[in-house]
């Protein structure tokens, strides 16, 4: 299974160095239609500039990516950068990062505005049909004032990773768009990790559902 996600992760880091894009980029998903929010939240600095982005799984907890360019600055919480709430801890897999780079936080009071999703434990599979959720509003005051759902098509699945080319109806971006929602009929069933601009990789949350639901309490 390790092997497995090394060959997975590899395909996705290498798209990613060839095409010269590891460093941040510098704003979340562009275009897509508006929708209402199914469960992410925009994670923020001291200052309010979006870090990345992470799914609800309970009205005070988070789910995201722990890797390279992932939430380490991370403060605050907000559905729609309104009413930020305080991250007041954190939660990782005890897993080495070649089994998981899954990352909870929790935040001092609920997020307003955003409902929890539900989880889907059944890990995507190739060819199939699923969405991505990711805020995509205009820049600066703006930008987690909408949020946008495009179709997307997995392109493989390897041990407990997907990937998938950049969604049909907008582009994501690498940082801000780690831990965007990946969505099965409503339900997570993936987060984003890496984006590149050729493909994106998403880790299953049948890979870490047991133990989100461990750390939460449910």
């Amino acid at each position: 299974m390790v092997k497995g996600r090394k060959l997975a992760a590899s395909v996705i880091a290498g798209a990613a160095l060839s095409a010269g894009l590891m460093a941040p980029m510098a704003h979340a998903a562009v275009g897509g239609p508006k929708s209402d929010n199914p469960g992410i939240v925009g994670l923020t600095d001291s200052e309010g500039n979006q870090v990345c982005s992470a799914v609800l799984v309970d009205s005070q907890w988070a789910l995201t990516y722990d890797g390279p360019l992932s939430c380490a600055n991370a403060k605050f919480g907000t559905g729609d950068s309104h009413d930020s709430v305080e991250i007041d801890r954190t939660e990782v897999t005890d897993r080495a990062p070649d089994e998981s780079q899954a990352m909870l936080v929790h935040f001092a009071s609920p997020i307003q505005r955003v409902k929890p999703v539900e989880l889907d434990t059944k890990a995507p599979e190739k060819g199939e049909k699923l969405e991505v959720a990711a805020f995509n509003g205009e820049e600066g005051i703006n930008k987690l004032l909408s949020v946008g759902v495009s179709p997307i098509s997995i392109e493989g699945h390897n041990a407990w990773l997907s990937w998938f080319q950049q969604p049909e109806q907008m582009k994501l971006e690498t940082a801000k768009d780690s831990g965007a929602a990946v969505l099965r009929d409503g339900k997570l069933v993936g987060f984003v990790e890496l984006v590149t601009e050729k493909s994106t990789s998403a880790e299953d949350v049948a890979n870490v559902a047991d133990w989100v639901k461990e750390t939460i309490g449910k």
